[in-house]
């Protein structure tokens, strides 16, 4: 009896998640789930550490670029993904969602914790629901993605990927919204990637023909440190960048919204915004890091690259 009712039940639940819409609107964020005493654990346990560099003003809209990926991007999840780090109380009047691939959410019930985490998915559909809310709406997004789990040695900031990436540009100019560089200094080094020869062979093969490669890591156990899958206790260092008008960069960023996304991406002047707001962008991430490099990262076995 028990069995059957399982069943119907699951079937229900996967039919659910294929129509269900909440990945791209938050509609199902949590503010209690996001505060449960659980996630300052979490963030205490590396230390992750939470550094602005300026104010954020409510009435503006932002998207928080944060670099590097690493492995699992816990900075990025520590700080928007949960109050682990104290978000809100630092930047007071800001609604922020963290993206992730739309693949996450087709896993039954780790879906609904990404959900009540105000986790959406990184669609267009997703910058636009949460972006049009107006005032003091935010996404974050971790711009170089997966790629760069495979360079995520420790003691570096591994190889950003970031030069060809320009779709975040375009929704931030579609949506008015401020761009913020975000560095997580330690994010590469909770983790110890394997090195061997062919093994990153075999991972560069799989990243150009499918797109992705999961690296081969390892961290520490629980009653050991030399191996295991729990990360290793190391700081991370999450600094904030200052904001970007892009209206202040170009006076045209002011005309994008109405032009519109095809626009930007195949008109010559609207590529030629999208470029310079770009570049504006990677001259703040350099400026952060530089800033911040001899402060928290002192350790550091090579200067960020960004490719």
């Amino acid at each position: 009896m028990f069995a059957p009712l399982v069943n119907v039940f699951m079937a229900a639940y996967l039919v659910h998640i294929f129509r269900d819409k909440s990945p791209t609107t938050g509609s199902k964020k949590s503010d209690w789930f996001r505060r449960l005493s659980w996630w300052k654990h979490f963030g205490e346990y590396f230390p992750i550490s939470l550094i602005p560099t300026a104010q954020l003003d409510p009435e503006q809209k932002y998207i928080f670029g944060y670099h590097p990926h690493g492995i699992i991007s816990f900075g990025a999840i520590a700080t928007f993904g949960t109050e682990g780090v104290g978000f809100s109380e630092i930047f007071k009047g800001i609604d922020v969602h963290l993206v992730t691939l739309p693949i996450n959410f087709r896993v039954p019930f780790l879906r609904e914790v990404w959900l009540r985490l105000g986790i959406c998915d990184s669609s267009k559909e997703t910058f636009r629901n949460i972006l049009s809310k107006g005032s003091g709406s935010a996404i974050a997004l971790v711009v170089g993605g997966a790629n760069e789990s495979l360079s995520a040695e420790p003691g570096t900031m591994g190889d950003l990927t970031l030069c060809k990436r320009r779709g975040f540009v375009r929704q931030a100019l579609l949506y008015d919204a401020c761009l913020v560089p975000v560095l997580g200094f330690g994010e590469t080094d909770v983790f110890a990637v394997a090195k061997w020869p062919a093994v990153k062979r075999l991972q560069e093969k799989l990243q150009k023909t499918m797109g992705f490669a999961m690296p081969i890591f390892h961290g520490r156990g629980i009653f050991q440190k030399a191996f295991g899958l729990l990360p290793f206790r190391k700081p991370i260092h999450v600094v904030v960048g200052r904001p970007l008008n892009l209206k202040e960069i170009d006076s045209r960023a002011r005309e994008a919204a109405e032009k519109g996304e095809k626009w930007l991406s195949q008109d010559p002047e609207g590529m030629e915004l999208v470029e310079r707001c770009h570049a504006a962008y990677v001259k703040e991430l350099q400026r952060t890091y530089d800033d911040f490099k001899d402060l928290i990262y002192c350790h550091r076995t090579s200067s960020m690259r960004i490719r």
